[in-house]
């Protein structure tokens, strides 16, 4: 059995690979940069119906947000253009040819008039020409560029907050009364007092706080059949 050779199975992943990028289901992104310094983003996912496109100063502002529906052939049938401020300005259509080929944009404003057309031409060999531009004497809205807030001291959005602790790390644990400190004095434990029960709380939830009172209490003083037989003559001559 005769293998096939190295060539030809490089020639054969190269035009899997061509094909795949041609494939109307193939998720594209691509970044485009005007002569004006401006820059165009755009997302093509044919899986969601959905191209999107963001366009940025020369600064890095958003200035514009364009949110286009694919029809079945990953082709763009209308959608929603926003300014950098995420407000709703104007709203985009598009025509074909009898060929299924893009013959217009049409750029209208929220009340439906249009203001600017984009016609696309093609060539007797299929190949397109130079778009086209025209604009009507209709106000084009106004897109303002997105705010940038420099004051801000918030952590950017997705940012983690350290100030709590490191991430996973638990809530601070209360010291344990009952812990070896070493030479450090233990204070005497709560006693409830009599009648109280065991565990009950005061207003507030907080648990009664009470010093036994028999905890550091003088030495009785002994009666005198305690001095007579006790070992300790010196506590009978004081």
């Amino acid at each position: 059995m005769k293998l096939p050779s190295l060539s030809a199975l490089l020639l054969l992943a190269l035009l899997c690979v061509a094909n795949g990028e041609d494939s109307p289901d193939v998720i594209k992104a691509r970044t485009v940069y005007h002569p004006d310094g401006t820059r165009t983003e755009s997302i093509h996912d044919p899986s969601l119906r959905e191209q999107r496109e963001f366009t940025y100063d020369k600064n890095g502002v958003l200035v514009s947000k364009k949110i286009y529906l694919l029809n079945e052939k990953g082709q763009t049938m209308q959608g929603n253009i926003y300014d950098g401020r995420d407000v709703l300005k104007a709203r985009a259509q598009f025509l074909f040819d009898e060929l299924g080929r893009m013959s217009e944009e049409r750029l209208t404003t929220l009340q439906g008039e249009v203001y600017q057309r984009i016609i696309f031409g093609y060539d007797a060999k299929g190949d397109p020409l130079p778009p086209k531009s025209q604009t009507y004497n209709v106000q084009a809205p106004n897109m303002k560029a997105a705010v940038i807030d420099f004051t801000s001291t918030a952590p950017p959005r997705g940012a983690l907050d350290r100030s709590q602790g490191a991430p996973g790390a638990g809530a601070p644990v209360a010291p344990n009364p009952n812990q070896n400190l070493g030479n450090v004095p233990r204070l005497p434990q709560a006693v409830p007092p009599p009648g109280t029960a065991a565990g009950a709380s005061q207003p507030g939830g907080l648990p009664p706080i009470t010093v036994d009172m028999n905890a550091g209490e003088p030495p009785k003083k002994r009666s005198i059949w305690q001095k007579m037989f006790s070992k300790d003559k010196k506590d009978d001559k004081k």
